[in-house]
């Protein structure tokens, strides 16, 4: 345990609890508006539809050519 010798100390560490406090709780904020991103279905099947689209599109083409 941390012995202070004034009240300036105590004000100090309490200033940098806080900001520490402050800045895991914007670090929760962000990791929640991630996983909320990442949950959204458009973004799993976005990649699909692009690879599928290629795919076929690039055959189609063949074809008419």
């Amino acid at each position: 345990m941390k012995k202070y010798r004034s009240f300036n100390e105590i004000d100090q560490d309490l200033k940098i609890l806080k900001l520490k406090k402050n800045i895991a709780s914007e670090e929760i904020k962000l990791l929640k508006h991630m996983a909320i991103e990442n949950m959204n279905p458009y973004k799993w099947i976005q990649p699909v539809l692009i690879s599928l689209a290629t795919k076929y599109g690039l055959s189609f083409l063949a074809r008419k050519l």
